[in-house]
């Protein structure tokens, strides 16, 4: 078979190198693409994002919080007004019971007791008696004596005195200025009754004082009712 010669060349299409320009070119679209598309431009916008409280708002929290400081501050007024007048109510029974223990404690070291009965020159025994006189022999053998009187707002109170002039008067007749008083203003003693038995000085026996007080111990609306007795009994006995 006969070859066909031709001068006919197949026709190819040309492939241009891509330069620098058209790579960056191609990248930026790329890039542009996935920044258009970025989660952040997608981001929910919401309007007025940054306001502030309202009126009502502010309202509302300012009237919370008065409340809340006016439930806190009552509390603690509370608090401390109880323990003030826990403080008040202590210091006024402490004060009390020193009285009372003055008056064991003197007694004890007594002898020849008797009850204000004019005339007596030695102890007798006496019941619900309002003073109480004695020789009192670890202070020299004075004459003591314990009484209850109302004071200028008629208040009970328990005075002292170690001035009796007078074994024989009822009073045991100390001046004025003698009686000390040893219980508190804020204690109201309603009442203070001795008994004495044994008190003779020939029976070769130890003399006992009953001692029985009532009252009301503070002031306003902290007050306490008290009813003390004791049993006091002679140290020495009477030769």
């Amino acid at each position: 078979m006969p070859k066909i010669q031709s001068n006919h060349k197949p026709q190819f299409p040309k492939i241009r190198a891509l330069d620098s320009w058209d790579f960056l070119g191609h990248w930026s679209l790329v890039i542009g693409f996935f920044r258009n598309f970025s989660p952040t431009n997608y981001k929910l916008q919401t309007t007025n994002s940054r306001r502030g409280f309202t009126l009502v708002e502010m309202i509302v929290a300012l009237g919370m919080f008065t409340t809340v400081m006016l439930v806190v501050v009552s509390v603690l007024a509370s608090v401390a007004g109880a323990n003030e007048k826990g403080r008040t109510l202590r210091i006024v029974i402490d004060n009390l019971n020193f009285a009372v223990e003055n008056m064991a404690r003197t007694l004890r070291v007594g002898s020849q007791y008797h009850c204000g009965a004019n005339g007596a020159t030695s102890g007798n025994d006496c019941d619900e008696a309002s003073i109480i006189i004695f020789h009192n022999f670890q202070d020299n053998n004075v004459i003591t004596a314990f009484r209850w009187k109302l004071d200028a707002n008629s208040i009970g109170m328990i005075e002292r005195s170690n001035a009796c002039t007078d074994f024989t008067e009822g009073d045991c007749n100390p001046s004025p200025g003698d009686w000390k008083r040893i219980t508190a203003p804020e204690i109201d003693v309603k009442s203070l009754r001795f008994y004495v038995n044994g008190a003779e000085e020939d029976d070769d026996a130890q003399a006992q004082v009953f001692l029985l007080t009532r009252g009301t111990a503070g002031k306003g609306s902290v007050q306490t009712d008290f009813n003390i007795q004791t049993t006091v009994t002679q140290r020495l006995a009477d030769s």
